[in-house]
């Protein structure tokens, strides 16, 4: 909460790669952010050649790319759509996806608080109706290593792994992380590593 709370803007460049059954392909990846929703992305291919544009503002996504001559805009809540991003997803999922700190969405008079040695941190389980929350807590640094959200099957919804944090301005800062939306065949990962922050 703290290092969310203390975050108002950065800027990032390095690599994404984005892995499915029916795609592998690495791209290169410029970001910046304001808080609390302004974030303008930038996707490039080979030789620098520019890929598309994603801007984040004020409740809405504008998406340029080279496969739409027009521009392509919604909510938040409307799924982005298009071949440079193929990704189904909201903007505001895209948001969550790309700025990888977060306030922590538990209850902490409802959840059950325990230790995995195998990851070597404090391991928070919420379990709802829709089925469980889990987030690994660094022993020592306020630092989130891992988070898991499920369905009431038990199947993944989103997994996210957070590592190589950077201390700078009194915040800790991953400077890369992965993001597994789904399980099974259908299945998608997100890799993203920032060589520079």
């Amino acid at each position: 909460n703290r290092n969310y709370q203390k975050l108002n803007s950065f800027e990032g460049r390095g690599l994404v790669r984005l892995t499915s059954p029916e795609m592998n392909a690495v791209h290169g990846i410029s970001i910046y952010y304001q808080k609390p929703e302004r974030l303008r992305l930038e996707l490039k291919g080979m030789l620098g050649l520019k890929l598309g544009t994603l801007v984040v503002n004020e409740g809405r996504y504008y998406l340029e790319s080279f496969s739409s001559p027009d521009m392509i805009t919604g909510t938040l809540d409307e799924p982005l759509r298009d071949e440079s991003l193929p990704l189904n997803l909201t903007g505001k999922q895209l948001l969550e996806l790309l700025i990888p700190l977060f306030e922590l969405p538990v209850d902490a008079v409802a959840a059950e608080m325990s230790k995995d040695f195998a990851v070597e941190s404090f391991e928070i389980t919420q379990n709802n109706a829709n089925g469980f929350h889990r987030i690994w807590l660094d022993y020592f640094d306020p630092l989130v290593l891992q988070e898991l959200s499920t369905d009431a099957d038990g199947d993944t919804i989103q997994f996210r792994k957070f590592s190589d944090y950077q201390h700078k301005m009194d915040i800790y800062f991953p400077k890369s992380w992965s993001v597994q939306l789904g399980s099974g065949e259908i299945s998608i990962l997100v890799e993203v590593d920032l060589a520079k922050i």
